[in-house]
């Protein structure tokens, strides 16, 4: 296992929320980023679909990106972020491979971890993720989506 990150969320729209699932100033295979959904509707056993992945930082060259497994390391869902653009991100971008949103529709299972309930999520950075664009105070990339009740 990577390294373990873990992020709050506070409150957010009953169906959809926008939320920073990870970041890090790392490159390690496998970081795992556990993020708090304590105060929303949500509940442990609930699925959320995953849509709109939008990423930033270090993705300027082909081939440099982030992919993320939701769950678990063995989970048969896996989504390339970041590949498709080939230019550092210091806003964030959407994780689109010309006009396909690549990744909407994964899901997540809302579990609890350590008294919290939440999402899991593991990322592992291409080798070439190495560098702060500037305003990330200090991490190589961060990415974030919208969350929903799955239908």
């Amino acid at each position: 296992m990577g390294l373990l990150h873990l992020f709050n969320m506070q409150s957010f729209n009953h169906n959809t929320s926008h939320v920073v699932i990870g970041g890090s100033t790392t490159n390690l295979a496998n970081q795992e980023f556990f993020t708090s959904l304590e105060n929303t509707p949500f509940e442990v056993g609930d699925i959320l679909e995953v849509n709109d992945i939008a990423f930033q930082g270090d993705f300027g060259l082909a081939g440099e990106g982030v992919v993320m497994k939701p769950n678990s390391l063995t989970d048969a869902q896996s989504v390339n972020v970041g590949f498709f653009v080939a230019q550092d991100a210091p806003q964030y971008m959407l994780n689109i491979d010309g006009v396909t949103k690549i990744g909407d529709g994964t899901t997540v299972n809302v579990i609890e971890q350590n008294g919290q309930i939440g999402v899991k999520f593991f990322f592992s950075p291409a080798a070439s993720v190495n560098f702060d664009v500037g305003i990330l105070g200090g991490l190589w990339w961060r990415i974030k989506c919208n969350l929903k009740l799955a239908e």
